[in-house]
């Protein structure tokens, strides 16, 4: 079945490929909700909501059209009153879940930028970072979101041993607030494999994993990509692959930057490592050429990690007619 859709010029014709062959999803199983079924592969690939036109719960439909299996959405910010927390809201994208099989593999917590976190704050400002964990946690169960996903980044970034005291205790709460629910927070930040195990070790929780981003070390300047993700076999719950050059982020084509994907993708095929790999290059800044590249970037992807295009390799704007 195709249906195109027009949305903030994009035009693109989704194919409702229902995902056949599953298998339990281990430890991911709450109050009143079943466990989840994922594809038996052992990898599944997704894209990330923030890096499309503002579609909204459209995006599965998106998603499907290039041959995806999930969608990593964002909570929302302060200023849209953290949309996901809006349970209406929530139902409009699982209504379109179901009707496209596309699942949602990362809820991002961005709306952290908001807070400084690597330090306690007024007893204001700490109620305000609680309210947001718990619509959070409560948004990802009902989502049925396997992965809450935490960013430090420069302004937020861990650098210090004051820094890694007061985040391992912030993610020693927030793990006990998702554990109920078999949700797995990740840290997606700059530090090296050590200081990110150290982390881990220093928050003691069994559901706390590093969120891994393929470029980052590059773009951030902390270290060589592939050394650092070799030194986190069986710490990593997801990866982000995106790509960069001559100072830029996520606006390369994978393979062809320096963010070493290539080696990366070698490294987590020959390690233990099976789960979500999530694109988060920025299509929506790449105008008029943002389906071409975006398919072959998915195209890319399955071949890196599966050597397999699937259905990457149809350009959904040629299907429906437009020229991009």
């Amino acid at each position: 079945m195709k249906d195109k859709i027009k949305d903030g010029g994009w035009v693109f014709a989704g194919r409702y490929d229902m995902m056949t062959g599953t298998k339990w999803f281990p430890g991911i199983k709450g109050p009143d909700r079943p466990e989840r079924r994922m594809r038996m592969n052992r990898f599944q690939f997704g894209i990330c909501e923030w890096c499309l036109p503002p579609v909204g719960p459209d995006v599965c439909r998106l998603a499907a059209g290039y041959g995806l299996d999930g969608v990593a959405l964002d909570m929302g910010s302060l200023g849209d009153g953290l949309r996901l927390a809006d349970p209406r809201i929530r139902e409009w994208y699982k209504e379109e879940s179901r009707k496209t099989g596309v699942s949602f593999c990362t809820l991002a917590l961005n709306v952290l930028f908001s807070f400084d976190t690597v330090h306690r704050g007024s007893a204001g400002e700490e109620a305000e970072i609680s309210r947001v964990l718990d619509e959070a946690v409560k948004a990802a169960a009902d989502l049925e979101i396997p992965v809450i996903q935490v960013p430090n980044f420069p302004g937020n970034a861990i650098t210090g041993a004051e820094h890694l005291a007061v985040m391992a205790e912030r993610f020693r709460d927030l793990c006990n607030r998702a554990r109920p629910f078999g949700i797995v927070i990740g840290t997606e930040n700059t530090l090296d494999a050590e200081e990110n195990r150290e982390l881990l070790r220093r928050a003691g929780r069994e559901n706390l994993r590093v969120y891994y981003d393929t470029e980052n070390p590059y773009y951030f300047g902390f270290g060589e990509s592939p050394d650092i993700l070799a030194g986190l076999e069986g710490f990593i719950c997801q990866v982000h692959v995106k790509d960069g050059e001559n100072g830029s982020m996520s606006r390369t084509p994978l393979g062809k930057g320096n963010g070493r994907f290539m080696e990366c993708a070698q490294i987590l095929r020959s390690s233990g490592y099976s789960g979500w790999i999530i694109l988060e290059n920025e299509f929506k800044a790449w105008g008029r050429d943002n389906h071409r590249l975006l398919a072959e970037d998915v195209r890319t992807m399955k071949q890196a990690f599966e050597g397999q295009t699937g259905e990457a390799g149809t350009d959904p704007a040629k299907d429906s007619g437009r020229e991009t």
